[in-house]
């Protein structure tokens, strides 16, 4: 008798406390760095895809080389997301800008991308940033172009 009085209680409490998972489920898992585990932020998502079709997604330029360099990897092809229109653009000709200066937009590393040279040297001029050439460009080492030598 006791237990049929409590039953309706006890079900009430067992579903609030499954709530906080239901919503969890209902969002869906949001997308991980392969590097660190972060939660990626579509404005720095970082795709690498391997020869055998394989693609891998990172947070940030730096955890993308970070992990190609742990691979030793030859990447078929790195996108990056451009800082400006949020498109993904082949890293081979993309503008890279280390940010010195204090930038509060969420990036997980020092490093923004444009898919614009006039969109990196405006980014650069206004933090107290450079724009990346030569050997100083990120993935340079995993057979990608320098764009300077395209534009």
């Amino acid at each position: 008798m006791n237990l049929r009085r409590h039953l309706p209680a006890a079900l009430l409490l067992l579903a609030i406390a499954a709530l906080p998972l239901l919503a969890e489920r209902l969002r869906g898992h949001p997308e991980r760095c392969e590097m660190d585990g972060v939660a990626l932020d579509p404005a720095f998502r970082v795709r690498v895809a391997e020869d055998g079709g394989a693609t891998h997604a990172f947070c940030g330029v730096t955890c993308a080389e970070s992990w190609i360099a742990l691979r030793r990897a030859v990447p078929a092809l790195v996108l990056v997301t451009d800082g400006v229109s949020g498109r993904a653009i082949d890293a081979r000709t993309a503008w890279f800008v280390r940010t010195l200066g204090n930038v509060s937009d969420g990036a997980p590393d020092a490093i923004r991308v444009f898919e614009r040279k006039e969109d990196a040297e405006r980014h650069a001029h206004a933090h107290g940033g450079r724009v990346l050439t030569g050997s100083g460009r990120p993935f340079g080492g995993a057979g990608v172009r320098d764009a300077t030598e395209q534009h």
